[in-house]
């Protein structure tokens, strides 16, 4: 009985987790996309404060792809998920480089 509680209550971590770490994801690709929006629009206007916005928007975009890598790779160790779950966790942290690569051209 007690092992199946445990059980319960590492699964219900470990959706947590994958939680937080998708919601960075999403985070990260939302910031990218500004980014992004205010780079082109900044171009197509020759505004110089939205081009500066986008590159001030990189570091925290930089600092985002750090924390889904360090979150992805915990997941990795302490879960050791498997199938679908692995591949979740894996394509995140593929994503979030990405994201990154996608905003420092921004």
């Amino acid at each position: 009985m007690a092992m199946l509680s445990e059980s319960k209550h590492t699964l219900g971590t470990f959706e947590h987790a994958l939680e937080n770490l998708r919601n960075n994801v999403m985070m990260m690709a939302s910031q990218t996309e500004r980014s992004l929006n205010r780079a082109l629009k900044g171009l197509m206007d020759r505004d110089d404060k939205l081009a500066a916005l986008a590159i001030a928007d990189d570091e925290e975009i930089d600092q985002l792809e750090k924390q889904i890598d360090k979150d992805g790779i915990e997941l990795l160790l302490r879960f050791q998920p498997v199938a679908s779950d692995l591949r979740r966790v894996v394509s995140a942290m593929k994503l979030s480089t990405n994201l990154e690569r996608m905003a420092d051209q921004a």
